[in-house]
């Protein structure tokens, strides 16, 4: 990652870090954070966001919206079977569906999220 792009990630961050701390809610913004958590390293930081959401609102556990976050929470922290089930409970949804779809089929397809094909660069790097 360049120093541009961490940098451009920051500024991001902190902009969906405001976004989020006035709606909890805000799914998309949520989903982005998660994202840009888990490719700087910091996917701890991301359970306060999720916890978050739940203290604004006790029932976010049925949001289609808050299923696909904690989906990818629990998929980019190694629990692809939790992952599975968040992501089957937002798959019926409209604005969701399509997304939690597809990521149930990348897990089910590399449960164990290895990098396809990284067995050519071990041995490329061997010669």
């Amino acid at each position: 990652m360049t120093r541009h792009h961490r940098q451009s990630c920051k500024s991001q961050g902190s902009n969906i870090d405001t976004a989020l701390w006035k709606d909890n809610n805000h799914y998309h913004a949520l989903a982005r954070c998660l994202e840009l958590a888990w490719r700087a390293g910091h996917v701890d930081q991301a359970d306060k966001f999720l916890k978050k959401a739940i203290e604004n609102n006790p029932r976010a556990s049925v949001d289609a919206g808050y299923n696909y976050c904690k989906g990818l929470h629990e998929w980019y922290s190694g629990e692809p079977n939790a992952a599975l089930q968040a992501f089957n409970r937002a798959r019926r949804d409209l604005e969701w569906g399509e997304r939690a779809l597809y990521n149930m089929i990348e897990i089910v397809l590399n449960p164990d999220n290895e990098i396809i094909g990284g067995e050519v660069l071990d041995h490329a790097e061997e010669k």
